[in-house]
């Protein structure tokens, strides 16, 4: 089975975060998105668009149950391109 998802993402931190919170945010997201579901996580400056903490983690849970649902499991290799 061939999954393909085309993604396209450019990550900017908003000037406010220092460079402590940009590698808590990469290591912790999860925590993150518990703590302050409304803080601005990704942010696409080319299409005017923020997702919060919250909203990403949602989206993180969606794609992962529609990977489990296509049989992926912990462990498997795949790519999102």
């Amino acid at each position: 089975m061939i999954i393909i998802c085309y993604l396209t993402i450019a990550i900017t931190f908003p000037e406010c975060y220092s460079e402590h919170m940009k590698k808590e945010w990469q290591q912790h997201p999860r925590r993150w998105a518990l703590t302050h579901p409304e803080r601005p996580a990704v942010i696409y400056p080319s299409l005017g668009v923020t997702l919060t903490y919250g909203e990403l983690d949602s989206l993180a849970n969606k794609t992962a149950h529609f990977l489990r649902a296509q049989g992926i499991q912990r462990g498997d290799h795949f790519a999102l391109l």
